[in-house]
């Protein structure tokens, strides 16, 4: 059998504790714009056998601004909405320390360079559905099953929210479970 391949995007977290990492035919792909959480996955042992590129993506290869926040698993194309992020405790999690342009690519424009995947694990602070577009003829395809966080209420301003999320996977073919 051949390994499964798992694009962890939005890696600042990184989830391999819930249940990947006891797989033994798993190969992991990782994206982290962040560097700060860049840094810490590379400095981390536990993650060797891991691919792990300092890269942001998104549905086109182009300039955007990154919003990064005082919590680093926060930070985001879209900026935090304070009106709504206030009402937590500990809002300044998501204070904006500074913002920095930088260059993004899609999966559909490095899909040569990745190939196939067959599970994306995303958590990229409202920029999911950007990412998830950029995968069309990019492998999302022939994709089995995508772990996705989306957000009910606006967290980032004028970000995409769980219905336009779940309208385009299922007009992609997937099934919200």
């Amino acid at each position: 059998m051949n390994d499964l391949r798992l694009l962890d995007i939005g890696s600042a977290n990184p989830r391999l504790d819930k249940g990947w990492s006891e797989l033994d035919k798993v190969q992991v792909v990782m994206f982290e714009p962040d560097e700060r959480s860049y840094q810490e996955i590379k400095d981390n042992d536990s993650y060797e056998n891991v691919e792990i590129y300092n890269y942001a993506l998104d549905e086109v290869s182009r300039k955007r601004k990154l919003y990064l926040t005082r919590k680093p698993e926060l930070t985001s194309f879209y900026e935090p909405n304070t009106f709504f992020v206030n009402k937590f405790p500990n809002a300044s999690r998501w204070d904006i320390l500074k913002d920095i342009s930088l260059e993004t690519k899609s999966l559909n424009s490095i899909y040569d360079q990745i190939g196939e995947y067959d599970f994306i694990k995303i958590d990229t602070q409202g920029s999911e559905l950007d990412i998830l577009k950029g995968a069309v003829n990019g492998g999302l395809e022939s994709c089995l099953g995508i772990e996705s966080e989306v957000e009910f209420l606006e967290i980032y301003k004028n970000q995409p929210l769980f219905g336009d999320v779940c309208m385009f996977l299922s007009k992609q073919g997937f099934i919200f479970m």
